[in-house]
């Protein structure tokens, strides 16, 4: 329809217009090509910022995970520090109650524990709850000069999980010791509900 409708020189002004802006202006045509080329290369730069940034976001996931887990794991060994530290320097940390304090090693405690357990003293479930303890020491009441244990739940934070265990063991061992046992709790913090409820249990704060 073109060719019957439109002369000869009609239909060649399109190619006659880009031949005359080629010669007429072969500056603004590279200057195009150069802009085309220069668009292309912030084309795959940005694809390649959004695979970089997801990546990053990945990464800054992954460390999130692992300070979380290396923040557990110094609570954790700060923990055992504690715990170890209670052991070691006993008399310091239960002078207050007892004299004469020495720790029981936790080998002489198992047999202590097995040994009720093995003459039906106490269960299964019970013996095992008993062996979870952190420390227990023996020695004399201050004041009435009694032999006597303290069974002691050791933590950096003191709360009420900790007071609750220490009467809960402590209940247990009253059964097998031969002498009274009294359940302590030892922090370098302790949380107020902590005190209410040691108050409630009857259990010592050291």
């Amino acid at each position: 329809m073109r060719s019957v409708i439109l002369t000869a020189d009609l239909l060649e002004l399109p190619r006659k217009f880009e031949e005359f802006i080629r010669h007429r202006y072969p500056e603004l045509e590279r200057r195009v090509g150069a802009q085309e080329v220069r668009l292309s290369r912030i084309e795959r730069d940005v694809e390649r910022l959004k695979r970089d940034v997801e990546q990053l976001k990945k990464d800054v996931e992954q460390l999130k995970k692992d300070v979380e887990q290396l923040k557990r794991d110094v609570a954790r060994l700060k923990g055992d520090n504690f715990k170890r530290k209670v052991r070691e320097k006993a008399p310091s940390y239960f002078g207050r109650v007892l004299l004469r304090c020495r720790v029981i090693s936790a080998e002489d405690f198992a047999d202590l524990v097995d040994e009720a357990f093995e003459k039906g003293r106490i269960t299964e479930e019970e013996r095992l709850e008993a062996l979870r303890l952190d420390v227990l020491v023996k020695g004399k009441l201050k004041e009435s000069k009694k032999e006597a244990c303290l069974a002691a739940e050791v933590s950096l934070t003191v709360d009420v999980e900790d007071v609750e265990r220490a009467a809960r063991r402590t209940e247990i061992l009253n059964r097998l010791m031969d002498c009274p046992v009294l359940p302590v709790v030892i922090g370098e913090r302790v949380a107020e509900r902590a005190f209410q409820k040691a108050e409630e249990l009857k259990v010592i704060v050291a």
